[in-house]
């Protein structure tokens, strides 16, 4: 009886935002459900603790919990999808937070740079980095699975723009 109350109140958690119960009772429920081994309702409330990770603005915990999805070989199609989602909505907070912080030091070491000239720099900076060319394997996955998903063909297209300017200018300081 317990446990159904607190399913209940998940769902009462989800219904009013409040992510930090959302979280904890997950958890919880996440704990029970692996000890009974019963994957249907594990994989539902895995994905609840990672849309409550994601609504708290902790990208990386979100980031993780989609991934862990990946790992289950019995995974169905709509939420492989899903979790594909969830991890390429996780990078790109991560990224754009990252980007944002970078751009702020770039402008607190030379405050003579143009605002935008900083952020250039910092995506050019960040896409540097090996793990994002991941985050356009992602992309195209998505896509294949999901066509005609403006949100991540957006994603996508401005991932590809950053990397030609980056090439253009790296290609242009050559010669």
């Amino acid at each position: 009886m317990w446990f159904i109350s607190l399913q209940g109140l998940i769902e009462l958690y989800e219904a009013i935002g409040n992510y930090k119960n959302v979280v904890e009772a997950c958890d919880s429920v996440i704990h029970l459900y692996q000890a009974k081994g019963n994957q249907t309702h594990l994989n539902d409330y895995r994905r609840r603790l990672a849309v409550a990770y994601a609504a708290l603005g902790e990208y990386k915990k979100a980031l993780k919990s989609w991934e862990s999805f990946l790992e289950d070989p019995s995974l169905s199609a709509t939420l492989y999808l899903e979790a594909l989602c969830g991890i390429v909505d996780a990078k790109a907070a991560i990224m754009e937070d990252s980007i944002q912080e970078l751009c702020n030091i770039l402008l607190i070491e030379d405050n003579s740079l143009d605002k935008s000239f900083a952020r250039r720099n910092a995506e050019n900076e960040w896409l540097c980095k090996e793990e994002n060319i991941k985050m356009e394997e992602t992309l195209l996955e998505i896509l294949e699975r999901k066509p005609c998903s403006e949100k991540y063909e957006t994603l996508l297209l401005q991932l590809l723009v950053w990397r030609m300017r980056t090439y253009s200018s790296s290609k242009g300081s050559v010669h």
